[in-house]
């Protein structure tokens, strides 16, 4: 791949690939708004069996663990930073993007009692289809 322009259609027509394939469902079901834990069923270790197949499909390095230490440091300020703060961090340390559904429900998680690994989880479950395309684009076009 290297050297190659990669689109973001190829990009996002294989990450579908990739998600049909470990969930057993049909390519032209998944849309891209489908968050990847909550609404397509991905469990951790999915997750990271769809972020290798990826990775190699486009020769590229994505790691869950990175994401999770970045969102778990993040985490940690929430309550001095707020919901929407945290967010835009965390987009901005892993190129993940996040919507105002996003801040509204972990703001929910937030009025309550929680721990850290809470708003992790949440946070997590957030992963949509489009962001991993985002993402995984991202990181193309940073190695070529």
């Amino acid at each position: 791949m290297a050297n190659q322009v990669i689109d973001k259609e190829r990009i996002n027509e294989e990450v579908k690939r990739a998600v049909a394939d470990i969930i057993g469902m049909d390519e032209s079901e998944i849309c891209d708004e489908m968050s990847l834990l909550g609404d397509l069923g991905i469990d951790s270790l999915d997750l990271v069996d769809l972020l290798t197949s990826v990775g190699k499909t486009f020769r590229v390095g994505i790691s869950v663990e990175y994401w999770t230490e970045k969102i778990h440091a993040e985490s940690l300020r929430i309550g001095e930073i707020g919901a929407d703060a945290t967010l835009s961090s965390i987009s901005e340390l892993t190129g993940l993007k996040f919507n105002e559904d996003d801040v509204e429900h972990l703001n929910e998680v937030l009025e309550g009692s929680y721990q850290t690994w809470d708003v992790v989880r949440n946070i997590l479950s957030f992963i949509r289809v489009e962001s991993l395309v985002n993402y995984v684009s991202t990181k193309v076009s940073e190695e070529n």
